[in-house]
């Protein structure tokens, strides 16, 4: 019988390994394969006597600096009940920006076991207690202002937590909190801390919230590797989830409100962890940017359970396998100008092309000495369709007269093509939404489209192209794109 059970036992742990060598790792790409991101090797410069625990929250400040809550000596019993007693080293961290130097740290004998961090517009620092079962709001400097909940107390009505993970405030001072292991559930405040009312949606540990521009809910709905959207009154309206996706551990948007960031966490059976991703999408979903495991990262295997975005798009992370804290600067895009009146063909594959035509608008403005009229075009193939796009930069300001783009769909009989007129290119430009099979833009009242046209494959298409000095014509020149995609041009 001992030999049975022992054989059992062998022929099951076997298996197991099994499994887990011949686990297929999820990875996945962007659209965009421009943007870069770098690991900056030697991040924060923190005492050396300071023991780093799990950094599970993090936000920046309004001076851009990144403030941190993590878990010193304190670790996530697996087993065991929470601890009684409160972490004696200080939890709260405030990072500077530049030089990556510890300016501040409070939070001494306060919490049990920390989770989520934000900081609002007016400075003042949100946490949450998972052990403590409650939640707080601390001025800069760790001055308690409110808290809520029942120290050490579980429940499921509008006085109680269970576990909660984070808090979101709106621009009216209101606030969210994703009551995140034990009751899945999303309740909102006052902002003085009134319930008002609360909702669920199918969450499996709501472990992450944020809010976007508008002011709609997004909720990292960890165990169903999805983030759910909702308007401020928790109606559902959309998600976004793909198959390579793990658990979504932490969300943020940008300053901009254009790209959504995540972090997600890939682990076998929930016990061993294969390491995380750094994933940016935009307004629709679609991922433009994804770097980690799924990217040229070489480092030990990562768990990120925190993440913030500063106000040019770095990204901070906090790992709390290794319990370390990482930046990811991102790169300068290069931009090379074509002389004038020359054409500049770009093959891209896979490129997003709002995603192309923002940035590069964006990016020429900021160089200087372009010299007058520098025409651009490029080509953009994404999956089943190409797109052509042809800008015009008329001065040194950087004042863009148009664009034009036209979209040419391998598995339709027609395509469109659309012209769009800029007042301004030093705009911050954005798209709210680009259908790639029904060829829509929907976009802000920055962007005028003053031309829309169907044509058919089998046709060319010419563009006329003017160029202009302080508003005098100088001459025409034409753009003409083939149905087999090939681009002439003359005068």
């Amino acid at each position: 019988m001992l030999k049975k059970l022992l054989f059992g036992i062998l022929i099951v742990a076997a298996g197991f390994l099994l499994a887990y060598f011949f686990q297929p790792i999820k990875k996945g790409s962007g659209v965009d394969p421009i943007t870069r991101y770098v690991q900056v090797a030697v991040w924060p410069k923190l005492p050396a006597g300071l023991p780093l625990g799990n950094p599970t929250g993090m936000s920046l400040d309004t001076n851009q600096n990144l403030v941190v809550f993590h878990r010193a000596e304190r670790t996530w019993p697996l087993l065991a009940s929470m601890p009684a007693t409160p972490i004696t080293s200080n939890t709260i961290l405030i990072i500077n920006k530049d030089n990556g130097q510890l300016i501040n740290s409070w939070g001494a004998n306060l919490f049990i076991m920390p989770h989520g961090l934000t900081v609002d517009d007016k400075n003042n620092i949100w946490v949450t207690d998972v052990g403590l079962h409650q939640v707080f709001k601390f001025s800069h400097d760790g001055k308690l202002l409110f808290k809520l909940g029942a120290a050490g107390i579980a429940g499921r009505d509008s006085a109680h937590f269970n576990k909660p993970t984070a808090v979101a405030i709106a621009k009216d001072g209101s606030f969210y909190v994703s009551d995140g292991y034990g009751n899945s559930r999303i309740i909102k405040f006052s902002a003085q801390g009134k319930y008002l009312f609360e909702w669920a949606h199918e969450f499996k540990i709501p472990h992450a919230i944020c809010l976007d521009n508008q002011g709609r809910v997004y909720v990292a709905d960890r165990e169903h590797n999805r983030i759910q959207v909702f308007d401020e009154k928790g109606k559902f309206l959309k998600q976004y989830t793909n198959k390579s996706f793990g658990a979504i551990c932490a969300i943020a948007f940008n300053k901009a409100g254009n790209k959504l960031f995540a972090v997600d966490d890939f682990s076998f059976l929930k016990v061993k962890h294969r390491g995380s991703d750094v994933l940016v999408l935009d307004t629709t979903g679609r991922v433009q940017t994804r770097f980690g495991r799924s990217g040229s990262y070489a480092g030990p295997t990562t768990w990120y359970h925190a993440l913030a975005v500063d106000n040019d798009d770095n990204v901070y992370v906090g790992d709390i396998l290794q319990n370390k804290i990482q930046l990811f600067r991102k790169t300068p895009t290069e931009i090379t100008t074509p002389n004038t009146d020359s054409y500049n063909l770009l093959n891209v594959e896979g490129l997003q092309v709002s995603e192309l035509i923002a940035r590069k608008l964006i990016d020429t403005t900021a160089v200087k000495d372009l010299g007058e009229s520098v025409y651009r075009d490029n080509t953009v193939r994404l999956n089943d369709s190409i797109y052509y796009t042809v800008f015009s930069v008329s001065d040194n300001r950087g004042v863009c007269s148009y664009m034009f783009v036209a979209t040419l769909s391998t598995k339709r009989k027609n395509a469109i093509a659309t012209r769009f007129l800029y007042p301004d290119c030093d705009v911050d430009l954005s798209w709210d939404e680009y259908d790639t099979y029904d060829h829509s833009i929907v976009s802000p009242n920055k962007i005028e489209i003053i031309e829309t046209t169907t044509f058919q494959k089998r046709d060319s298409i010419t563009h006329e192209v003017i160029e202009e000095t302080d508003h005098q014509e100088i001459h025409k020149s034409y753009v003409t794109i083939s149905p087999t995609g090939k681009i002439s041009n003359s005068k």
